[in-house]
């Protein structure tokens, strides 16, 4: 989810300089600055774009409930205890979710 409110607001900073600031200097500011996929201020921008999406999935994702889904359907996890420690796993393991696939 996060990430279409990502391209919307990339979307967005096009249709800007595209019908209002054409022409101008900020729109030639924009155009160089947020079209270089190399530029600093689209890197920010992805940056927080990487930021956000991690933060919503800590807040959207409920462990709690997912472990007690598991437990109350009869699932586990080899070598965790059902309840709060396949909670508590669960938590470790989406913390470390986007370091893995942002350095893998």
């Amino acid at each position: 989810m996060p990430i279409i409110f990502a391209q919307a607001i990339m979307f967005v900073l096009d249709l800007l300089k595209f019908f209002f600031l054409r022409g101008t200097s900020t729109g030639q500011w924009m155009q160089a600055n947020f079209s270089d996929i190399f530029g600093l201020w689209y890197n920010v921008l992805f940056a927080l774009i990487i930021v956000f999406t991690y933060f919503y999935t800590a807040i959207t994702v409920p462990t709690n409930k997912m472990a007690d889904d598991l437990k109350r359907s009869g699932g586990f996890i080899p070598g965790i205890r059902p309840g709060s420690e396949t909670s508590e796993y669960l938590d470790k393991i989406m913390s470390k979710l986007p370091y893995q696939v942002l350095f893998s």
